[in-house]
């Protein structure tokens, strides 16, 4: 028999900006679980988590190299005429 087991979860309303990507890291290893107990039926579930994750991950480095190259020309003057 399967290891799966369906849980009953309180639906929580939550805006979109409020998502971090750790909440879609959780939900991609849970649905991951799934994926494997219920099969291909649940992949299209599971490729948007995947797309998701990989889109936010990308922002975040993003992110954080437009950080490290203003902080690297802080000070810099932005008069370029």
């Amino acid at each position: 028999m399967s290891e799966f087991k369906a849980r009953i979860i309180t639906p929580v309303h939550v805006k979109e900006s409020e998502i971090t990507t750790e909440m879609v890291q959780r939900c991609y290893d849970y649905m991951a679980k799934i994926v494997v107990e219920r099969g291909e039926v649940c992949l299209p579930l599971f490729k948007r988590l995947h797309d998701e994750l990989e889109s936010r991950r990308a922002n975040d480095n993003l992110m954080n190299l437009a950080k490290k190259i203003a902080e690297k020309n802080k000070g810099v003057s932005d008069d370029t005429t």
